[in-house]
Order: C-alpha cells, then structure tokens, then sequence
C-alpha cells in the first residue's frame, strides 16, 4: 500500500545538520509516510549518514546521483515518490514533532500553506492565519501571499500528487534563483482550493548569507526575468482580478540587483563593464522596472542611477558612476 505523503529531502554536504533534520522526521506522530533522501554527489559523509538511516527504518529510501543541482534532487524525489501527497524539507532545517499530522488536518485542499520558525540568527516567526480560499475567495488575498516568503518555498507545504502528475510539474534546472518559486506558482495555476495554517510546523535555519554576496551572469539573469515573466502572466489572466505586481517587481528588482553585484564583481575593465549593462539594460521588462522605480521615492544615489539607466547613451556614465555607487 502507498504511503499517504512522501517527504522529499534533497540532501548536498550537510553532514553536520543532517542527522537532526532526518530524526525530526522519523519521530513524527504521524507515521504512514516514506522519506526520500536525494543525494546529489555529496563529497562530505551525508550519503553514508543517509544509508545509515536507511538501514534503521524501512520508511527511508536513498537516491544517490551526480551532482545536479537542488532543482534536479529534488526532480528525483518527485519521479520516486508513491505518496498522495508531497512535502520537501531541507537538509539543515527539521520539522515539528507534528508537523506531518497538522499539515494533512487540512480537507482536501490542493495546497496547503504552513506558518515556519526562523533559527540560527533570531527566531521570527513568519506565522500565517487559519483560512481556507477557494479560487474567488483568494483573489483578494492572493497578491499579498506570494509575497509572503512562506508561499514562495517549496518546504512547509503539501503538494497534491495528482496534480503534479497531471501536469508533469518540475523544478526548472536551468537557472539557479527562483527555480522553487517558480515551481510554486506553476503549480498554484492548476489548484482550486488552499488553506493556510497558524500552525508552526517548519523550522528553516537563517545562515545569514544574504543578496549582497549574490550574483547573477547576464544570461542568466535574463533567463530568470523571462521566466517569472511567463509566469506571472499566466497567472494573471488565471486569477483575472489580483493584483500580483508588487511581488513581480520585487521579484525583477533582486534578479536586476545581483545581475549589477555580477558585473562590479567581474568587469573591472570600463568597455566590458559598457557592454554588461547594456546587455541587462536592453531587457524590455528592466526597462519597465526602471520606469517603475522611478515612481517612489528613492534616494539621490539611486535616482542618478535610474536617471543614467534609462539613455543608452548615458551607460558610458553610468559605467563610470558604478565604480563609486553599486546600485542596492
């Protein structure tokens, strides 16, 4: 007999937390799950660690695969796994002892969204309120939710897997931000009902690593705006009277962000720096959010930096302004 929800653990050289994370799910009150560890090539002992529990209880089932990537573990989970539902937990992090139980209290909504626990920096917690929407009742709401970090990650949540068969949803392998977001939003295009939880029942450990030390190559980050592009369309014309455009200029506004740390970090030479950001900047949707940003107030830095941004003209400036002001 198939479980009812398979936990999907995409596992990479986390030998030092993984332990806590994979007995916080054994000790679950719920029992009738199985648990996927995915080890994606690592080179510390997390893939003995993970045969390890495998030989202890026969709910864990171990993957181990070349390194791929967090999209393409956790890919592999999703290809392996029998359960009706489908819930991802990250290697650092761990769950609640009930976690499992609260999370499938729910009534056959097709996603559910959970309250989490921040550790390791402070202990905020990003708590959510009881509530079940169906896809009218959400529309009010449905902007403000994906803007909540608790919606845009594939942990804490259950996942149908019906619905994930059906339209063979996947994480994207081929960009490195944004892919889980993504994968979230395809799947909201197809659900119906949902139902966010108070419940606490993840615990995500806050490295502290944060947008500043992140970079994006050019193509890449292009890549990235055409995506969420595509995706936000489609969910506009499906959820017709939301508003999402906060959330989609957010979104623009970091991958804008870590393209710019990419060029700082790579392009100490003024004709390569020239190129870089006209390549970003010929972007139509940067030329939106360009136009976009201007509309708040912004400070005298960043509006000589908007101001430069909008003229093709003015990059060779813009270039020499960058060496004094990186845009953040």
């Amino acid at each position: 007999m198939s479980p009812k929800i398979s936990v999907i653990i995409p596992v990479y050289n986390t030998e030092k937390y993984l332990p806590h994370c994979i007995d916080s799910i054994l000790a679950q009150t719920y029992t009738d799950f199985e648990l996927l560890l995915i080890d994606d090539g690592s080179k510390d002992s997390s893939g003995v660690i993970c045969d390890e529990y495998a030989t202890k209880d026969s709910r864990v089932r171990v993957f181990h695969k070349e390194n791929g990537g967090v999209s393409s573990a956790r890919n592999w989970g999703l290809d392996n796994a029998n359960g009706e539902w489908i819930t991802f937990v990250d290697s650092d992090d761990y769950l609640n002892i009930e976690a499992i139980e609260q999370m499938l209290s729910n009534k056959g909504e097709d996603l559910v969204v959970c309250s989490y626990q921040e550790f390791g920096i402070d202990n905020r917690i990003n708590k959510l309120d009881d509530t079940c929407y169906n896809r009218t009742s959400i529309i009010p709401k449905l902007g403000e939710l994906m803007s909540n970090v608790a919606f845009m990650t594939p942990w804490g949540k259950l996942f149908k897997m019906d619905l994930i068969k059906s339209y063979n949803l996947r994480f994207a392998k081929d960009i490195s931000f944004g892919e889980d977001t993504l994968f979230v939003y395809k799947y909201l295009l197809y659900t119906k009902s949902f139902m966010t939880q108070s419940n606490v029942v993840y615990r995500y450990r806050k490295t502290g690593s944060g947008l500043s030390s992140q970079v994006l190559e050019i193509e890449h980050a292009l890549c990235i705006i055409n995506s969420f592009n595509e995706i936000f369309t489609q969910i506009s014309k499906s959820f017709g009277n939301g508003d999402f455009s906060q959330n989609y200029w957010s979104i623009i506004n970091r991958v804008y962000r870590m393209s710019l740390s990419y060029i700082m970090h790579n392009a100490n030479n003024i004709l390569l720096r020239i190129s870089l950001l006209r390549q970003i900047h010929k972007s139509h949707q940067i030329r939106l959010y360009i136009g976009h940003v201007r509309q708040y107030p912004i400070g005298l830095k960043r509006k000589i930096w908007i101001f430069l941004a909008k003229f093709d003209k003015s990059l060779y400036l813009l270039s020499i302004y960058s060496y004094f002001y990186c845009y953040d």
